[in-house]
């Protein structure tokens, strides 16, 4: 069944069941509709829908449903990045699901809130990855639970599996981050849909790029980049393998790749953010809507068919959202994302805020610097993807400590902090300045910390 057709269903069994005031008709209907929206990234129309759900399950007292839109509402503002409100609204699923009865599918829902609070501490300004291990750990034990008669059940245990080697790679312990990762190929080695492979060789290229085995790493990331194609997902599936390529690209020391890559990361990031921002901004968070009719003989027709829906409203919702994470751009794929160009009130939205976020980005750079941390140029270059790739379209042969100290340069680090940072001595840095004039063709006369200002 597709999701247009299920929507249609959806729809109309919503209407009918609201003419004879048959409330878990509406509940599955409206939950139904949702998921579909939600499968298809419109989650403008899936949050106008989950207000009144939860309106009627609550007068109700259809617990089930209460917790379960709570806990849909919960994972789309994760993805649209609002943890604070994704946080309450998991808490209130999660408390009702655990203080009433609730039938078989508990261990489904609990598993998908602690995924979701794992996620929300993952997007946070400063990652705690104890907090994260310990909720996808939760979320992998409660998938366990799930009874085998749901097909899906290997498809939970075998992503927060991956979410787990995700972690455990972020935090450089890559036996344990290889036992999950593994665990996840056995799992679904005779899958036929491959797009749940996409992050598992983003995982297994970044791994290879920890072990500096870069020529391998590269031939994950082209697997997953070419199932991102193939599958038509979505932009940040795409943005984490050019992110990977660009680091396989600098410890190969092909800087013009290098840069290249960290421009298309920078271009989606864009995207991404003025799209969520557009996409919450005009939602309509509340809608209360008075629930009536007039009684009817249709209940067990509805029941019958709703019984049916039931497990395809989970495979939309639960299911799919595992090949395709919830994503911030409003029906955009990867294909064509990287030379959009985007509205010109999106982009005025994002410019306000601009000059708050350099600075924030500035202060991590110089933190870096200050810190003699030796990923300050791969976060320059995330930071300032073009600035790089002008400097190469100069000269294509700066090396990467040419490119390194053009960004501290620009940066405006004085001498002396460059040679505390570099570990060499002041002549060290005038002379390595003095070659810099000469590969850039920087005349005399001009001043080589105002001319890589004006880089970009």
């Amino acid at each position: 069944m597709s999701s247009k057709e299920m929507l249609r269903i959806c729809t109309e069994m919503y209407y009918q069941s609201k003419s004879i005031s048959y409330n878990k008709g509406i509940l599955s209907s409206i939950g139904g509709m949702a998921s579909v929206y939600n499968d298809e990234q419109n989650y403008e129309e899936a949050l106008k829908k989950i207000p009144e759900g939860l309106a009627l399950a609550e007068k109700s007292k259809d617990y089930k449903w209460w917790s379960k839109l709570l806990m849909m509402e919960g994972v789309i503002y994760s993805g649209l990045g609002y943890s604070k409100k994704s946080r309450e609204t998991l808490d209130k699923s999660l408390y009702i699901i655990n203080e009433f009865s609730v039938d078989d599918e508990k261990p489904f829902i609990v598993s998908t809130i602690y995924e979701t609070m794992g996620i929300n501490f993952l997007n946070a300004p400063k990652v705690n990855y104890d907090s994260i291990t310990f909720y996808f750990y939760k979320a992998y034990a409660e998938s366990k639970k799930i009874d085998k008669k749901y097909g899906y059940k290997n498809l939970r245990v075998a992503s927060f599996a991956l979410n787990l080697g995700s972690i455990y790679l972020d935090k450089n312990d890559i036996v344990k981050a290889e036992k999950f990762i593994n665990e996840f190929e056995l799992i679904m080695k005779n899958e036929k849909d491959k797009s749940y492979f996409i992050q598992f060789y983003q995982l297994k290229g970044l791994i290879e790029n920890k072990r500096k085995n870069y020529t391998k790493a590269l031939e994950y990331f082209n697997k997953s980049l070419k199932l991102i194609h193939e599958y038509k997902l979505f932009s940040r599936e795409l943005k984490e393998t050019y992110k990977g390529m660009s680091e396989s690209y600098l410890g190969l020391n092909d800087f013009k790749n290098e840069a290249l890559y960290l421009s298309k990361v920078q271009k989606i990031t864009d995207s991404i953010s003025i799209a969520e921002k557009n996409v919450l901004n005009n939602t309509i968070s509340t809608q209360n809507q008075n629930v009536a009719g007039n009684s009817g003989n249709y209940n067990y027709v509805i029941a019958a068919i709703l019984a049916l829906m039931a497990v395809f409203i989970i495979y939309i919702f639960f299911v799919k959202e595992q090949k395709q994470r919830i994503t911030a751009s409003n029906n955009v794929e990867a294909p064509v994302l990287e030379d959009k160009d985007f509205p010109y009130k999106a982009a005025e939205q994002e410019k306000e805020k601009q000059p708050e976020k350099d600075i924030q980005i500035l202060r991590e750079l110089l933190n870096l610097v200050q810190n003699k941390d030796k990923s300050f140029h791969l976060k320059f270059s995330e930071a300032f993807p073009e600035f790089d790739q002008k400097l190469l379209q100069i000269n294509p042969a700066l090396t990467h400590s040419d490119l390194e100290y053009c960004a501290l340069m620009k940066l405006k680090f004085e001498t002396k902090e460059i040679a505390l940072y570099k570990n060499v001595t002041v002549n060290s840095v005038e002379s390595k300045k003095y070659r810099l004039r000469k590969k850039l063709n920087i005349p005399t006369n001009i001043d080589i910390y105002t001319w890589m200002l004006k880089v970009v």
